[in-house]
């Protein structure tokens, strides 16, 4: 009985000490989620820019989509500043200015509201 105890914690011993990895984690583990990988054409927009001062400042922004690493424009459909807008149309054709753009679909945009500047912020008008 004795040797199958003194057996038993000298396996025990060596098994711990054959699986201990150091003060260093691992290389890499199984199921652990992994960076995400960036798209190499992504395009970086800004966050939607709404404030405005009157009525003038307000338009509708589309919200450009990658196609094949072409960035194509979209129908307007986000109440914006007219200055975000700009923004949005000038990424997306610094981004496609070296691109043979064919990729885009073509779109058939419903009409869009009207928008009004409401406590400094773009909004539909209802």
């Amino acid at each position: 009985m004795r040797k199958q105890l003194i057996l038993s914690l000298l396996f025990l011993l060596i098994l711990a000490t054959a699986c201990k990895n150091g003060d260093s984690s691992p290389k890499s583990t199984p199921g652990e989620p992994k960076e995400p990988a960036t798209a190499p054409n992504a395009l970086a927009l800004p966050p939607v820019d709404r404030t405005c001062a009157t009525d003038e400042d307000c338009t509708f922004a589309p919200q450009p989509t990658l196609e094949d690493g072409v960035c194509c424009h979209g129908c307007p459909s986000v109440p914006a500043s007219r200055a975000f807008r700009q923004q949005v149309v000038r990424l997306c054709n610094e981004h496609n200015a070296n691109r043979q753009v064919s990729g885009c679909p073509k779109l058939n945009c419903s009409d869009v509201p009207d928008v009004a500047c409401v406590q400094g912020e773009c909004r539909v008008r209802k």
